[in-house]
């Protein structure tokens, strides 16, 4: 028979869980903090976020706190391969956008250019060659470069 779980000023264990999720996941607060928010102690809100039984619990939380949850707990090669399944293979990348990089760079235009926008190109090309090696309808790339661009456009006077 497992431990009785201390659900603090919560009436059930349940609601106890979608409190420390919330705290912790979508406010970000500490541990230490989540506990004293919560009304338990530190070690009842790490075991809560550190049991795996527990974390399969998603009760009442809303799919941006999973989504949250999840990627907080990715390891680096989960990382990698959410990536190359939006963005396409990383050499293939590189190669893509360092050889767009040489013939901007090579164009008598490049010298006159701000750092800034010289940067804002760059990873405009780095977004768009992203969009060719992988996902065209990953969103995210498509918003990027309309940011670089932005930073860029606001600097130029009018």
């Amino acid at each position: 028979m497992g431990r009785k779980l201390t659900t603090g000023k919560y009436k059930t264990r349940e609601a106890l869980i979608d409190a420390v999720y919330f705290y912790y996941y979508r406010t970000a607060q500490k541990h230490s903090q989540v506990a004293k928010t919560c009304g338990v102690s530190e070690p009842v809100v790490n075991s809560i976020i550190c049991n795996t039984k527990q974390k399969k619990n998603w009760g009442g939380l809303t799919q941006e706190q999973k989504d949250m949850w999840k990627t907080t707990n990715m390891t680096i090669s989960d990382t990698l391969d959410a990536r190359e399944k939006s963005y396409g293979s990383y050499p293939e990348n590189c190669k893509l956008t360092q050889d767009v990089k040489d013939i901007l760079r090579a164009h008598h235009g490049w010298d006159s250019m701000s750092p800034e926008a010289k940067q804002s190109v760059e990873m405009i090309i780095y977004k768009i060659a992203r969009i060719i090696t992988g996902d065209h309808g990953h969103k995210d790339s498509w918003h990027d470069i309309g940011g670089f661009a932005l930073l860029i456009e606001q600097d130029i006077p009018d």
